[in-house]
């Protein structure tokens, strides 16, 4: 007998036998369900029209698929995402449907602090991927590297606010607003001394709502600062080493066998007759070593970055006019980008060497053999990669410079606006990169190019070809400025983060300088075209998830568009 169902085995006999179904009705009957539930092979299809479905079994089967965001049917999603109190975009791709549902629950975890609030844009991200930084204050950086080579990053300090009120002040003398001090509002440069504390010099800030003078701090290497008692309210108070109106735009610290403090200031650069650059020593008093009113003079106009060479002398990398102004765009184009060579002597002697293949000056170092390493970060509103380049003596005094990446496809070159280089070993060079140049044209957020600040690794850099590997890969950074190697070998990063200038009739806005207040900066590349209405939509949803998932009790500001 033929196309039975095997069910007729499990039925009692009074059911059916050969003898009183001689038709085998009820075993051919039976076929139909044995095919809808367990799917015995045959010639026909369990379906509806064109739709097919699978048999009971293996659907029950594959019932854990249907709550996998990866395997499940793509009309199941919708539904799926409800079960994690997500409700799917619209304008959403597949991928990124599926994605969000499987990333959503480990944010949840996170939710309320910045790591968690940084996934969630990360994961509603669009394909505009526009550079997306949250400043909470996280001033001074510790990387600890892993054994695959990259690092993670942990807050050594953050920047602090702390408001009193004088016993002393009444409202005649017009002075019984609050007293606010302020560390590292915005700190421009780090450097190591001996007992390997961490000398931050703060750029402060100098609008006319905020009035916070530059100043010099010393750090132990967990982050804590000296304390002193404020005479007119018996409240300790954090101690600076210095603060004063005599540094304006500080942007390089070095400290010298004695533990002296060495400052490059680039001076006021709004008015002509302004402060200028200069050098100043702290131990603990200030003093100047030279400036333009010196003899020999201080020929640095925009100086950005300084170093000890291993005799003692100051190297500073001066990039020749200010951003305000004219900046050079080529080669051929030179517009007073140098090294500067000062000898403290006595006698003091100061020599300027020109960087005639430099287009804009960002960082200094020196390698094992003595050889400058200059990063160029190239033209402001190009979109070609930095550059590093090894600038060398020899034994006539002439000087060669050397590009150490020209064999390095632009591909594989991230570097965009490198800000700091720090030696591993005589063959891994540290760079610190922005990810941000300030070029841009109409809308102040909309540069040429953006991406995330991370630090890299150039390894080889003696040889034709070096490799550029990211070592950080955590969105932590906003703004990096300087770092440095202590003496545990620890990497050490200072963040002077952003703030709202002031617009108009809109005032600035200094997040940092309160304690329940943080700053979310939006900045979209050219490279990856954003139309001015996509570039609405994106911030207001951006507003909509910082809304939702930042931190009670706390308020927060979006850098303002250019119109």
């Amino acid at each position: 007998m033929t196309n039975v169902s095997s069910y007729v085995d499990y039925l009692p006999s009074v059911l059916w036998t050969q003898e009183n179904d001689s038709s085998s009705f009820l075993g051919r009957v039976l076929c139909i369900f044995e095919k809808i539930l367990s799917g015995v092979s045959d010639d026909l299809s369990i379906g509806n029209g064109p739709n097919e479905h699978n048999n009971f079994e293996k659907t029950i089967d594959e019932l854990n698929q249907i709550f996998d965001p990866w395997k499940t049917n793509k009309n199941f999603l919708p539904w799926l995402a409800s079960w994690v109190a997500l409700t799917l975009p619209e304008d959403f791709s597949e991928y990124q449907k599926r994605k969000i549902i499987s990333d959503i629950v480990p944010i949840y975890q996170e939710r309320g602090l910045k790591k968690g609030l940084q996934a969630y844009l990360d994961a509603y991200a669009t394909d505009s991927k526009p550079r997306i930084a949250i400043d909470d204050g996280a001033a001074v950086f510790r990387a600890t590297f892993l054994e695959n080579g990259t690092a993670v990053l942990h807050t050594v300090a953050y920047s602090n606010a702390i408001s009193l009120q004088s016993e002393t002040n009444t409202h005649e003398d017009n002075s019984n607003e609050d007293k606010l001090v302020t560390t590292l509002l915005h700190p421009s440069a780090i450097a190591v001394d001996n007992e390997n504390n961490y000398i931050v010099v703060d750029k402060g800030d100098s609008s006319l709502s905020m009035k916070q003078p530059a100043s010099l701090w010393k750090l132990s290497s967990t982050g804590d600062l000296e304390w002193k008692v404020d005479p007119s309210s018996s409240i300790p108070m954090p101690k600076p080493i210095y603060v004063s109106d005599c540094l304006k735009n500080p942007t390089a610290v070095v400290v010298d066998g004695q533990d002296n403090y060495y400052v490059v200031d680039i001076g006021e650069i709004d008015l002509p007759s302004s402060v200028k650059s200069a050098i100043y020593r702290f131990n603990p008093s200030i003093e100047v070593v030279i400036n333009q009113s010196s003899n020999p003079t201080f020929p640095a106009v925009h100086p950005v970055d300084m170093i000890l060479d291993s005799s003692g002398k100051f190297v500073v990398l001066d990039r020749g006019v200010h951003p305000q102004g004219e900046y050079p765009r080529s080669p051929e184009v030179n517009s007073g980008q140098k090294i500067i060579v000062v000898n403290k002597g006595p006698p003091m002697a100061v020599s300027e060497h020109p960087l005639r293949g430099v287009i804009e000056p960002t960082a200094l170092a020196i390698d094992s053999e003595g050889c400058y390493i200059v990063a160029d970060a190239k033209d402001q509103y190009g979109s070609d990669p930095a550059d590093l380049i090894r600038v060398g003596v020899d034994p006539n005094g002439n000087w060669s410079e050397t590009s150490i990446l020209k064999n390095v496809k632009a591909e594989n070159n991230p570097l965009i606006f490198p800000v700091c280089l720090v030696f591993e070993n005589s063959q891994s060079l540290l760079v610190c990169d922005t990810g941000v140049r300030w070029g841009y044209k109409v809308q102040e957020d909309n540069r040429k190019m953006a991406e995330p600040a991370a630090i890299y690794r150039i390894e080889n850099i003696s040889q034709n070809s070096p490799t550029i590997t990211r070592v950080t890969y955590e969105r932590k950074f906003v703004n990096p400025t300087k770092m440095v190697i202590d003496r545990r070998g620890n990497l050490i990063i200072t963040d002077k983060g952003e703030y709202l200038p002031s617009v108009g009739k809109l005032p600035s806005r200094i997040w940092r300088k309160e304690p329940n207040e943080f700053g979310v900066v939006v900045l979209f590349s050219a490279q990856r075209y954003t139309s001015l209405e996509d570039q609405l939509r994106i911030r207001r949803e951006i507003a909509n998830i910082v809304n939702e998932q930042k931190p009670g009790n706390t308020s927060w500001w979006m850098n303002r568009k250019s119109k």
